[in-house]
């Protein structure tokens, strides 16, 4: 079991700095150029919008029927406003809920700053190299569970922690 979950953080941490590049690459992009890309059903649409630093997910719904299928836009932030800045945000983060939309949809908006999501990303890969930066440290005849210094312990077990130890590790 311990196995697992040692195999299920490292992809989980390897997931994350993935994320943690793409929206960095994203925060850059945003400072330069205004990206949209989502998806409409019949009567559901879901955008992501990318501009000067924010990152939107707006969901929207109407009774009559959107125009299906994917759609994306990339154009230029020329003068460097974003559609996406508004008064009453705190630290980049907004939400609106029920925003009225002109071609009748009811619109729900949430928008993140990217550094938020950087630091959100970050959170795994940084656990991650402690835990390597902590288990490289350990010296030869320490406790490989929890670092105790084993050395001229010969009974086969960890006085801390309780955890089965080599014999052969221990002797000084």
């Amino acid at each position: 079991m311990p196995r697992t979950r040692h195999y299920i953080f490292n992809t989980l941490t390897v997931v994350s700095l993935l994320l943690m590049l793409a929206t960095v690459g994203l925060w850059v992009d945003s400072q330069f150029f205004d990206g949209e890309t989502g998806y409409a059903s019949s009567t559901w649409m879901l955008r992501g919008m990318s501009d000067s630093g924010l990152c939107a997910l707006i969901i929207c719904h109407r009774d009559e029927g959107f125009a299906s299928g994917w759609q994306a836009s990339h154009s230029d932030n020329v003068g460097g406003g974003g559609d996406l800045e508004t008064e009453s945000s705190f630290m980049g983060f907004f939400w609106n809920n029920e925003l009225p939309h002109a071609n009748g949809a009811t619109c729900y908006v949430l928008v993140v700053p990217h550094w938020f999501l950087t630091l959100i990303f970050a959170i795994t890969p940084a656990i991650w190299l402690f835990k390597w930066n902590k288990r490289r440290k350990l010296s030869p005849n320490a406790c490989p569970a929890c670092g105790y210094d084993l050395t001229g312990n010969e009974s086969g077990a960890c006085p801390e922690c309780g955890a089965a130890t080599k014999a052969e590790a221990t002797e000084a």
